[in-house]
């Protein structure tokens, strides 16, 4: 055998470890997802995905990054109803990686979880802590933004778009009453 041939059959078996790695990771990102959705019991339709960089996605597989840093990344993005403004959606950058028999997810920027299974119950730590997050979000995010300290928010606190001004109603259409 040539040394391209070597060459060659070394990259055919780097592209399948690699091609079985994504698969796993595929799988923990759609059981997620699933989880998710079960756990909060959130309209699917209200539940997106985003590649970083590159937007909305169909489906969670096709949301993942592969970064210098050996995680996956992702974008989860949830709305409470159709038709909202996209200020109004939560969105949460997610990352995690496998690593030996098990798997850490990354919620918000240091606070890891162990997940052992892709199951519903291996989810249940992090998708209860992403509920407490959400709640606190809602609860105290106008508060603690007001307070100058929204940093304590794992959820970014965004203010909303001002809401319309009301027609002037005199009909001449220079705003002047």
């Amino acid at each position: 055998m040539s040394r391209f041939q070597e060459v060659k059959k070394a990259f055919s078996a780097a592209q399948k470890k690699y091609d079985g790695y994504y698969s796993q990771c595929a799988y923990f990102a759609s059981a997620f997802s699933r989880a998710l959705i079960e756990r909060f019991e959130w309209p699917r339709e209200l539940v997106t995905w985003e590649r970083p960089g590159a937007g909305p996605v169909a489906h969670v597989e096709r949301a993942l990054l592969l970064e210098d840093d050996t995680f996956w990344h992702l974008g989860l993005r949830l709305k409470l109803q159709e038709g909202t403004s996209p200020g109004d959606d939560l969105r949460i950058a997610l990352r995690f990686k496998k690593t030996g028999d098990h798997y850490l997810l990354e919620l918000f920027p240091g606070v890891e979880f162990e997940v052992r299974e892709p199951t519903p119950e291996g989810f249940r730590p992090a998708l209860d802590a992403l509920f407490e997050e959400i709640a606190m979000h809602y609860d105290r995010g106008l508060d603690l933004f007001l307070e100058n300290r929204a940093g304590k928010l794992r959820i970014p606190f965004l203010v909303p778009e001002p809401k319309p001004l009301p027609a002037s109603g005199n009909g001449n259409g220079n705003g002047k009453d």
